[in-house]
């Protein structure tokens, strides 16, 4: 999970196959970020809209979603967010979640723990905010 100051632009990013499995655009893309813990039935907290990457080194359905983690959106410092897509392909709405992230508030020190691929990393910020040389588990 990421941790993010408050303010701050989070990037997630998914990828669409179709029911044969080979990359594909689809259409209509959506995606929706919760606060968790909130009600079953709570809005989401945002609804950014996700971005088809085009450049001709991507391969078909790729997808990058800018969440922008600040008050006026409606996020606190001290809550964990949940985002989740979907996209149409194939006659089919797949769901997913794509990423999660904690926000603190601006300038609080913090640890951030990534985990890709079963390697963890464990990064920590010292007072000013700055990396703290990492440990590798």
């Amino acid at each position: 999970m990421q941790v993010v100051e408050l303010g701050t632009t989070v990037y997630l990013h998914f990828a669409v196959n179709d029911t044969e499995g080979s990359a594909a655009d689809g259409s209509s893309p959506a995606v929706a970020v919760r606060r968790c813990g909130d009600s079953a039935s709570a809005d989401p907290v945002l609804t950014p809209t996700p971005v088809l990457l085009s450049a001709s080194a991507y391969p078909n359905g790729c997808y990058e979603v800018a969440v922008e983690a600040t008050e006026e959106n409606g996020f606190a410092a001290g809550e964990t967010y949940a985002v989740f897509a979907t996209v149409s392909v194939d006659d089919e709405d797949p769901v997913g979640l794509i990423g999660e992230f904690a926000v603190v508030a601006e300038g609080a020190s913090y640890t951030s723990v990534t985990n890709i691929a079963n390697v963890v990393t464990l990064t920590m910020r010292d007072e000013n905010n700055d990396p703290v040389p990492g440990v590798r588990l």
